[in-house]
C-alpha cells in the first residue's frame, strides 16, 4: 500500500516539471517570434547608401591642376602674356579632360569655364593690341551692335556679334557688391568697360571652378 502513495508524488512532481517545460518552451517561441519580427522589420527599411564619388581621370586631375594655377595667379596679379601663356595650357587640358568628365555636370562645367576664359582672353587682348580700354557699341533694336566700331578693330565673335549673350552671362549689366556694372547705355550707344568686365568674368570662372573641384 506504501506503493500508491509514492507513484501519486512521482505523478505529480511528473507534471510539474512537465508544465514547467511547457512554460520554458513557450517563452523560447515567443522570443524566437519577436526576434523573427524584428528582422524582417530590420529588412524592410533599406540602409541608406552613401554615394560612391566618381573616379576623376589622370587627365581630369591634370586640368585641375592646370586649372588651379591659373586661377591663384589670377588672384595674386598677373600680366596678359603670363595669362595668355597659362590659357593655351588650361584649353589643352579642358580638351581632354573633357572626354573622361566624372559627371556630366562637370563637363558642362570644363566647357563653361573654358569658354569663359576664352572670353576674357579676347577682351584683354583686345585692350593690349589696340590701347583701349572700353569696347563701344551702337544699340539696335535693343541689341548691342559692334559694326560702328568694328573696322579696324575686330575683338572676337562673341564680343563683336554675341555680346548681350557675355553680358547676360557675365552679369555685366549689374553691380554687385565689389563688382561695378561694365556694361553701360546712353541713348543709342553702349560700352564695354574692359578692366570691370574682366574682373567679373574672373569672379564667374572662380565660381564654376568650385563645381570643377566639388566631390559631388
Amino acid at each position: 500500500m506504501k506503493t500508491k502513495p509514492i507513484t501519486i508524488i512521482l505523478v505529480v512532481v511528473s507534471a510539474f516539471f512537465s508544465a514547467c517545460n511547457r512554460s520554458n518552451d513557450s517563452a523560447e517561441i515567443q522570443r524566437l517570434r519577436e526576434e523573427n519580427e524584428r528582422l524582417k522589420a530590420a529588412k524592410a527599411t533599406p540602409t541608406p547608401q552613401t554615394p560612391t564619388p566618381a573616379v576623376e581621370s589622370p587627365d581630369y586631375q591634370n586640368f585641375l591642376r592646370v586649372a588651379r594655377r591659373l586661377m591663384t595667379a589670377i588672384e595674386a596679379g598677373i600680366s596678359f602674356q603670363d595669362f595668355h601663356q597659362r590659357v593655351t595650357d588650361v584649353l589643352a587640358s579642358a580638351k581632354e579632360a573633357s572626354r573622361s568628365a566624372p559627371t556630366p555636370a562637370k563637363q558642362k562645367a570644363i566647357a563653361t569655364f573654358a569658354t569663359a576664359i576664352t572670353d576674357a582672353h579676347d577682351i584683354w587682348r583686345f585692350k593690349v593690341n589696340n590701347d583701349k580700354n572700353t569696347l563701344k557699341y551702337s544699340i539696335d533694336g535693343g541689341v548691342p551692335n559692334r559694326l560702328a566700331d568694328f573696322a579696324g578693330s575686330p575683338c572676337s565673335d562673341r564680343w563683336d556679334f554675341k555680346a548681350s549673350e557675355l553680358i547676360k552671362a557675365y552679369k555685366l549689366d549689374v553691380y554687385e557688391p565689389g563688382y561695378l556694372e561694365s556694361y553701360n547705355v546712353r541713348g543709342a550707344n553702349a560700352t564695354v568697360a574692359i578692366d570691370f568686365s574682366l574682373k567679373k568674368i574672373f569672379k564667374f570662372c572662380g565660381e564654376t571652378f568650385a563645381i570643377l573641384e566639388s566631390s559631388k
